[in-house]
């Protein structure tokens, strides 16, 4: 399970930018995937969000500006359905999110 990560708010990959821009969002998507037994590729990167949805091959994609968080991922693939679900509870309150379910590359279907 190939995951990217980027942050808005960070324009070079360094720990200590990675420990700040991570923060509790990776965390549990970490300890979600321990807990299933699985052991996913999460990769930071600087480069934006557009050129990643257009070019490279994710399972999970997520953008964080500030509060707001942006997930894609694919419409039929029930891992993301659960990391939407992880997502929704509560202890999220304090974030936006916004989950982009693509049926494919070329169309996104935001919900």
């Amino acid at each position: 399970f190939t995951i990217y990560y980027t942050n808005d708010d960070f324009n070079e990959i360094n720990d200590g930018n990675i420990i700040k821009g991570r923060a509790f969002v990776l965390r549990d998507l970490e300890r979600y995937f321990m807990e299933k037994e699985m052991e996913p590729q999460i990769i930071y990167t600087t480069d934006r969000y557009e050129d990643i949805l257009g070019k490279k091959d994710y399972d999970l994609l997520i953008f964080q500006k500030r509060e707001t968080l942006y997930l894609y991922g694919g419409a039929q693939d029930y891992q993301v359905d659960e990391i939407e679900e992880l997502f929704g509870q509560s202890k999220y309150d304090h974030i936006t999110l916004h989950m982009i379910r693509e049926t494919d590359k070329e169309e996104i279907d935001e919900t």
